[in-house]
């Protein structure tokens, strides 16, 4: 009966610290977007009060990680195709795809919030991935930037899938 007991307590102690690790990563990968979102804002203040917001164009696929005056730990860099992947719980910038990327550690706590955060781990392999993009008033409707044409409204981070 004690052995019942324990292997009970047991049980119960696992899912609680599962949960716990999930709740860790959920709270450390908005922890980092959120940091980003904060410099994506100041980047663009800064363009707008230079009256130079069209100039935010060139950053559309570049690699958020640039803005902020420093990267988390896990962050490994920019790699290419050819690079081996890194570990779980790691972000990296993938020059092919334009997108930064986080290797899922606990796939049930952040993929909770694969709506709000990115694509599912069936399509992204375990990964979420975000792209920044230039956002703009098209005017001229030809899903092209055209500056003194189209209104400049300033840079996003979106989630990504593997397509583009």
């Amino acid at each position: 009966m004690v052995i019942i007991l324990l292997l009970v307590f047991i049980g119960i102690a696992l899912k609680m610290l599962i949960k716990f690790t999930d709740r860790a990563e959920r709270l450390e990968v908005r922890a980092v977007l959120d940091s980003i979102q904060t410099s994506l804002l100041t980047e663009v203040s800064e363009h707008l009060m230079d009256d130079k917001l069209a100039q935010l164009q060139f950053m559309d696929g570049s690699n958020p990680m640039r803005l902020l005056k420093q990267a988390p730990p896990n962050y490994i860099g920019e790699l290419g195709s050819k690079d081996k992947l890194p570990e779980k719980g790691q972000w990296y910038f993938s020059y092919d795809q334009q997108a930064l990327v986080y290797l899922i550690k606990q796939e049930s706590g952040v993929l909770a919030l694969e709506g709000k955060l990115g694509q599912s781990e069936h399509e992204n392999n375990g990964a979420l991935k975000f792209k920044l993009k230039f956002k703009y008033a098209d005017n001229n409707g030809n899903q092209q930037f055209e500056p003194g044409i189209d209104t400049p409204q300033g840079l996003e981070l979106s989630p990504a899938n593997d397509q583009g």
